[in-house]
């Protein structure tokens, strides 16, 4: 949710509503710390293999 552009308090709210329990804000902030840190990783993997794509084009 976070993000997603959800505010860490919409967050409390949220999980609150669905769990019965608050997550605190440090909570949320640092699941998120370790969320984009795996995120950074997987972008700037290497390519390695072979990957076919296809391309699809208009017909008039």
């Amino acid at each position: 949710m976070y993000l997603a552009g959800v505010s860490v308090r919409r967050v409390e709210d949220i999980t609150e509503a669905l769990w019965g329990t608050k997550v605190s804000p440090g909570t949320i902030s640092n699941l998120n710390q370790k969320v984009y840190k795996r995120i950074e990783a997987w972008r700037n993997r290497p390519i390695e293999g072979t990957h076919p794509y296809s391309t699809l084009t208009a017909s008039a």
